[in-house]
């Protein structure tokens, strides 16, 4: 009966209603802020000026809710609030499911949305499909948080999922980063090993 749109991307309001025009006449009702860095929820501002006969109503995780507060954000302000670290909502037949990472450095509400019912994974900056990381958004956080989160992300229940720059990606994927970060942190022991006593 309508539309859920996730992360309005900054510049992109115009070309994403027509993109889901192409598809279905429904309208837009409801939009979900992955975390509050522009690139991802910037064309809020825009969409709601094309949408502003009927504006969506925004869904986001409580933390962002703060952080956009904390920063004074023009943007459009969440109107339904998720509980962290696991909130959820019903959207038509779908559940929205709230999944705060557990060591988020990337930002403090980076997180991972789920429809449950559809199967289907969404975080932005976590994992960019078919791209090494670190040399994009993803990596962004130091090893430490970074593995942890991408384990996390991978136990999730999905078979498709959006990283938020890039393509489509599968749990094949999230495996794909996980061994490479091995291989690197392989290679690193190799070649600098750690010293036998560890100066103060």
């Amino acid at each position: 009966r309508a539309v859920l749109l996730l992360d309005p991307f900054l510049g992109g309001a115009d070309a994403t209603l027509k993109a889901i025009a192409s598809v279905t006449s429904l309208p837009v009702t409801a939009v979900v802020y992955s975390h509050f860095h522009a690139d991802h929820v910037g064309g809020a501002r825009r969409l709601f000026e094309l949408l502003a006969a009927a504006p969506p109503r925004v869904i986001a995780s409580e933390h962002t809710a703060v952080w956009m507060e904390r920063f004074g954000s023009d943007l459009p302000r969440p109107s339904d609030v998720l509980e962290w670290p696991s909130g959820a909502l019903s959207f038509e037949d779908v559940t929205l499911r709230l999944r705060g990472l557990p060591r988020p450095g990337h930002a403090p509400d980076h997180s991972v949305f789920l429809l449950e019912e559809e199967r289907i994974g969404h975080s932005a900056d976590l994992i960019n499909i078919d791209q090494l990381p670190f040399g994009g958004f993803a990596g962004q956080d130091p090893l430490v948080l970074f593995k942890p989160n991408l384990e996390f992300a991978r136990s999730l229940d999905f078979d498709w999922f959006c990283g938020g720059h890039g393509n489509i990606g599968e749990k094949s994927d999230f495996d794909f980063y996980l061994s490479y970060l091995d291989e690197v942190a392989s290679l690193v022991n190799e070649y600098v090993p750690r010293p036998a006593e560890v100066p103060d």
